[in-house]
């Protein structure tokens, strides 16, 4: 298969996935939203969670803590997309928050069963409790592993009348004592799972902007007008990137990043141009397509976009739509290198892409 075939089949699957979804909410720190669009937006969510979580465990009944780390890892190990969004529910005050001692909690509002205290068993005859979300006023939405959703009020949970339902050991009610939105062993991989929902949030932008580079190059054919960040800031000024998306343009573990208040950031936005040096708004390399064209009967992946903030090794999005970690053996490099990108890079996937020097 050609590349020209493989970037109409993303294509395809792409918008079929965009024309099955539910709207997103905006979920943004601090605020605690919970009307009836958030409630809908959560249902959708905790199916799409649902559904890697059941896949999980029925293909191998897991025996470790469960909660937001087993979540992550799952996804990653099995390159399943849920975009952020998708984990964070409008009712959470603490989903996406920026604040670093509690961005861990912020990476997923969901409680996910903990298989330790209550292993997963495939043969039961009753369904079993996978995620809850304890988030809302009057109660909590609870996932089985037949995929049934039920909304369960505080009486029914014999959870107190006002304030935060809780969860976990001390809960009140069985089907709130078996999951958990944090574990004891959390925070003590804490640094490994920043840098797994690092790398997720980065697979998950760089879908999203090969998507656009996808059709742009199907109804614009031949290579695109600019290229390298430019590129992507064009996106921004043609609005297809919209004000309030331009997180799909930043990595979380770029320390390059501009991070002020969010009035500025929005400004620095709306003035960007894809003249201007865009390194401290845009995290990621592009292809310099005027230098280095994509063959379209080449039978090999080229590299069409990276991050080159992680550790481990560059995170790359593919010609054939896939998004993969190449680490710094499979790059050609040492390990623990310093990856850059350009002509001039030791590391042959890293040479066609362009990004702009950060900022002094």
């Amino acid at each position: 298969m050609n590349n020209s075939m493989r970037w109409v089949l993303a294509v395809c699957a792409a918008g079929l996935v965009a024309a099955l979804a539910i709207a997103p909410i905006d979920v943004v720190a601090g605020e605690r939203k919970d009307d009836a669009d958030v409630r809908a937006h959560c249902r959708g969510n905790l199916m799409r969670i649902g559904e890697a979580v059941r896949s999980a465990v029925r293909e191998k009944a897991p025996t470790d803590a469960g909660g937001t780390a087993w979540l992550l890892g799952q996804l990653m190990e099995r390159e399943i997309r849920i975009d952020d969004e998708r984990l964070a529910c409008g009712a959470d005050p603490l989903a996406g928050t920026r604040e670093p001692e509690k961005r861990l909690r912020g990476v997923c509002s969901y409680a996910i069963r903990n298989f330790a205290t209550h292993p997963y068993d495939a043969a039961a005859k009753t369904p079993q409790v996978l995620v809850v979300c304890p988030h809302h006023n009057d109660g909590a939405f609870v996932l089985t592993d037949d995929l049934d959703i039920q909304f369960r009020t505080r009486i029914e949970l014999s959870a107190r009348s006002k304030g935060p339902i809780q969860i976990g050991p001390g809960a009140s009610h069985a089907d709130l004592q078996c999951v958990q939105l944090e574990s004891a062993e959390l925070e003590a991989m804490a640094k490994g799972i920043r840098t797994k929902s690092g790398r997720v949030q980065c697979a998950s932008n760089l879908r999203q902007l090969g998507g656009i580079l996808i059709t742009e190059m199907i109804e614009y054919p031949g290579p695109p007008k600019f290229s390298g960040p430019a590129l992507l800031v064009s996106y921004l000024h043609r609005k297809i990137i919209r004000a309030g998306q331009e997180a799909v343009l930043r990595c979380p573990d770029d320390s390059h990043l501009f991070t002020g208040a969010d009035a500025e950031l929005a400004k620095r936005y709306r003035e960007l141009t894809p003249k201007s040096p865009a390194r401290s708004l845009v995290s990621y390399a592009v292809r310099d397509f005027s230098r280095f064209p994509i063959n379209p009967e080449g039978m090999e992946s080229e590299s069409v976009m990276a991050c080159l903030n992680h550790a481990e090794g560059a995170v790359i999005l593919f010609d054939d739509g896939s998004v993969k970690l190449v680490d710094h053996k499979a790059l050609g490099l040492p390990a623990g290198a310093e990856l850059h990108a350009g002509p001039d890079s030791a590391a042959k996937l890293l040479k066609p892409l362009a990004i702009d020097d950060p900022p002094e």
